[in-house]
This record gives structure tokens, sequence and C-alpha cells, in this order.
């Protein structure tokens, strides 16, 4: 979230220094008509379209950062998650001994049968975290992508 507002802070200086650098004006020594006086005259740098193109893009960007912090800052506030905490914890419901030991006899069931199964590789339904996502171990998940349940 924090890196989101420091990339829209960075874009709106980009897109500042680019909007400075379109509306510039470079000074020309030059000489007007038959006089044979030189004078300064004032003339658009080459590239001031580009300037103006990558001033609004950068200025649409830091925008667009900033509503997606600030959309994940409400977000957390929604879930209840502390902006301060470095790692988020998943929530568990409250359980007793004997629901936690039969949950594990399950599980050992499972992965009992699923050895002696057809089908070696496939991931046991483990219950998602708080975040929404499955936690498996990398060997589960290497062998289950080699695995070719649609040979036959």
């Amino acid at each position: 979230m924090y890196v989101k507002f420091i990339g829209a802070g960075i874009c709106f200086l980009l897109s500042l220094f680019n909007v400075l650098g379109a509306v510039r004006q470079i000074p020309v020594k030059t000489t007007l008509g038959n006089s044979s006086r030189p004078t300064v005259a004032q003339m658009k740098p080459p590239g001031t379209k580009l300037h103006w193109l990558s001033g609004g893009v950068f200025f649409a960007a830091s925008i667009g950062l900033i509503a997606w912090a600030i959309w994940e800052y409400n977000s957390n506030i929604d879930l209840g998650i502390d902006s301060n905490e470095a790692s988020i914890a998943p929530v568990v419901p409250p359980m007793s001994e004997a629901e936690i030991q039969t949950e594990q006899k399950l599980d050992e069931g499972l992965i009992r049968n699923m050895e002696q199964s057809e089908f070696k590789n496939l991931v046991p339904f483990r219950r998602p975290t708080a975040d929404g996502s499955v936690p498996i171990t990398p060997e589960q998940f290497k062998n289950a992508l080699e695995d070719d349940i649609w040979s036959d």
C-alpha cells in the first residue's frame, strides 16, 4: 500500500517535469527581417507534444496508483487488518481438542486413501486461510503439475 503511494508521488513528479518541459521556451539569437542587429526570440522546443502526452500518462498513472492504494487501505480496514503488522496470521475458528483430533484422523485417513489411489499426485483438501489461499507444500504443487490425469 505504501509502495503505491510512493509510486504515485514519483509519477506525479514525472508528470510535472514533462509539463514543465512542454511549456518551456528556448531563447534563440536571430535577426528579424532586414535588420542587421541580432535579437533574441523564444521558440518551442521539438517534442512538445510528446512532453504533453507523457505528462498526461504519468498523471493518470499517479491518480490510478492513489486510487488503488486507498482502495487497499479501506479493504484492510474493513477486514480489521492493522496496516502496521508485517505478517497477517490466518483466522482460525476456536475448536475443542476432540474436534482437532477428529480432523487430524480424517486428514490422515484421506492421505492414506490418496496414496493407495491411482492419482497419487492429487493435492488433499485443505481449509482456505483468511486470504482465501489453500496452503500446500512445494512438492505437492510440483507433483500435481506433473500428474497427467487426462492421459487415458
